[in-house]
């Protein structure tokens, strides 16, 4: 996956969000979005049912110490991970992107972070 833009992944609490943002081709749809704030994964979710079922059937990676915090059937779900480690939370979003959201390893990948208030 080729990354353009700033790659500095938000820390766990440091008061920065990082949104990933990743599409294949021309990019005339809007991109697949991930959140990385304080401890915690915001994603588009794309399905009707509960993420916690149909995301590992999916194949997304699930580290162990992950929560579900919140979600929204067809536009978001919110994990907690302040106790998985960061090698897994790559893993998580990796496995998001590839297996969730179908995207080939040519796909483009923006990475924007900003200072929240």
């Amino acid at each position: 996956m080729q990354s353009v833009g700033s790659t500095s992944i938000a820390h766990k609490g440091n008061g920065w969000c990082t949104l990933l943002e990743a599409w294949e081709g021309s990019a005339q749809l809007p991109p697949f979005w991930i959140q990385l704030h304080a401890g915690q994964i915001n994603l588009q979710y794309l399905d009707e049912d509960d993420p916690m079922k149909i995301l590992p059937e999916e194949g997304v990676l699930l580290p162990n110490g992950s929560e579900l915090t919140g979600w929204e059937p067809n536009l978001f779900c919110t994990f907690v991970v302040n106790e998985v480690e960061d090698r897994d939370i790559e893993r998580m979003v990796h496995s998001i992107l590839e297996k969730y959201y179908g995207l080939e390893q040519t796909c483009k990948i923006q990475i924007s972070t900003m200072e929240l208030a």
